[in-house]
């Protein structure tokens, strides 16, 4: 699976706000890097339960799509 292929699965799923679905996109451990916040689950059912948390919040919102633009990629320096 290519870069682009991953998040067409990734917006797919997220659309349907599938938390099972987003959470097998995932390895483990995960990170995640938002306004140089560090925030880490080591195991699936943190994540897991995280993902649920701010999908039944996104659900209340009355969140409908999910969108995404690729704006970079890195090139392996291999």
């Amino acid at each position: 699976m290519n870069l682009e292929e991953f998040f067409e699965d990734f917006a797919t799923v997220y659309t349907k706000l599938d938390v099972d679905g987003v959470c097998n996109l995932f390895a483990m451990p995960f990170f995640t890097l938002i306004n140089e916040e560090r925030t880490d689950w080591p195991e699936m059912d943190a994540l897991r339960e995280t993902t649920h948390a701010l999908f039944t919040w996104y659900a209340a919102q009355g969140f409908h799509d999910a969108t995404y633009t690729i704006l970079s990629i890195m090139q392996n320096q291999c």
